[in-house]
């Protein structure tokens, strides 16, 4: 599975302000991605992505992410999930 510690994040300016409207930083995603995670990849319409739970600031976040190379991903979204979501990731990582 990928280090999300060591990837290349990619996000554009109409992403930061997307985001922006679920209520979450740039700033959220890197502590997500740099902190405990559960992570799964999803085809969804012939793409891959990860969906990756995480942790920021006590709030658990889901944030979503396209590879475009070995190492970098492009960041689709990141918001708050549902319980189910919040659920699994304190199952799978806070045993």
């Amino acid at each position: 599975m990928v280090d999300w510690k060591q990837i290349e994040l990619i996000a554009g300016l109409e992403t930061e302000a997307h985001i922006k409207k679920h209520g979450v930083s740039i700033s959220d995603v890197f502590n997500v991605l740099n902190g405990q995670t559960y992570s799964r990849k999803n085809k969804t319409g012939g793409e891959t992505r990860y969906v990756v739970l995480g942790e920021s600031h006590g709030r658990i976040l889901m944030v979503v992410l396209v590879q475009q190379s070995t190492q970098s991903f492009y960041l689709l979204t990141a918001y708050e999930p549902s319980e189910g979501y919040k659920k699994l990731y304190r199952e799978r990582c806070k045993k």
